[in-house]
């Protein structure tokens, strides 16, 4: 089961971040030693990374290569490899084809593609039937 979804930027400044139920537990500092795990476990083989585990849980990992934002799901380690690669790359096509090519925007175009972003992901956490009501709480 997904227990979170997050979307950094490349200067590893979270952009998005869902949490199954609002858990109150989590805090930014948790993403950043992901972050930071993840920096020193990839090192010469991004490429090849795509899932790793710390404690009880699986993080699955993409990266846009355009702007090197990094995409995580949190999820339980008995979660099918295969169903949340599935997510993963509908998520990162869907950010990719929100934000592709957008460089200089203001403040509400930014705040307007967010809000679309977030109602892009609502409904691929709906379809995929992963229990969502509260999610993607921009950061």
């Amino acid at each position: 089961m997904i227990k979170g979804i997050y979307i950094v930027q490349k200067d590893n400044k979270p952009l998005f971040s869902y949490r199954k139920n609002d858990n109150t537990d989590f805090n930014q500092e948790v993403l950043l030693r992901i972050l930071r795990t993840l920096r020193e476990f990839a090192k010469g083989m991004e490429e090849n990374l795509h899932d790793f585990v710390i404690g009880n849980r699986k993080y699955y990992f993409t990266r846009d290569k355009m702007n090197n934002t990094k995409i995580i799901i949190e999820a339980d380690q008995t979660a099918s490899d295969k169903n949340i690669q599935s997510v993963l790359k509908e998520i990162r096509n869907a950010y990719i084809n929100e934000f592709l090519g957008e460089f200089i925007l203001t403040q509400n175009e930014m705040e307007k593609k967010n809000k679309r972003f977030q109602e892009k992901l609502s409904e691929i956490i709906e379809n995929r039937k992963i229990g969502v009501k509260a999610f993607l709480l921009n950061i």
